[in-house]
């Protein structure tokens, strides 16, 4: 009879010399010691090598990062960093842990309530997910294409509406610049 509940065998196992292009989905525990260009999906824990290279999402159970990782993490459980980890991405989980020396830059939520859990992340995504939308329709100009007028940048390109974005305007007063005392 063992003690844990769940199988702590390794189900699949990327080597140093890995290198894979395309999202990946794992049913059981992995451990990735590889490099990474696409998303990964697993059904329970995941290891992520000090030698590793992850350019993408990840979404486990719980979550161990030795290595780098350029995207978010997302999962039901933990995640630990290792001194060793660099994380440029958002981070989802119940419960963090991370050693000194850690590079984490991107947004962290960290709640072991359900509740609050599951409210903060969705605030998350949903925040990220408008973020998305808005920058890819913001409008795209070549050196060439560059419009003569702001006008024509706003959303109805009229004269009328850029009067109204202008008496909208309220200017700050920050105040004068003062020396400061020696």
């Amino acid at each position: 009879m063992s003690i844990f509940n769940e199988d702590i065998s390794i189900n699949s196992l990327f080597g140093p010399l890995s290198v894979i292009h395309g999202d990946i989905k794992i049913n059981g525990f992995a451990k990735i010691d590889g490099d990474i260009d696409g998303n990964l999906e697993t059904t329970s824990n995941l290891i992520i090598g000090e030698k590793a290279r992850i350019q993408g999402n990840i979404t486990a159970k719980s979550v161990t990062v030795g290595g780098i990782v350029k995207g978010d993490i997302t999962v039901t459980d933990s995640v630990e960093l290792l001194s060793t980890s660099v994380v440029l991405g958002d981070i989802i989980a119940r419960h963090i842990k991370a050693e000194a020396d850690v590079i984490l830059h991107g947004r962290c939520i960290s709640l072991s309530k359900d509740e609050e859990f599951t409210a903060a992340s969705e605030k998350l995504l949903n925040v990220k997910a408008i973020a998305e939308r808005t920058l890819l329709n913001i409008p795209k100009y070549n050196s060439k294409e560059v419009p003569a007028k702001n006008s024509e940048i706003l959303d109805d390109g009229s004269e009328q509406h850029q009067q109204e974005l202008k008496s909208n305007f309220v200017p700050i007063n920050l105040g004068s610049k003062q020396e400061p005392k020696s």
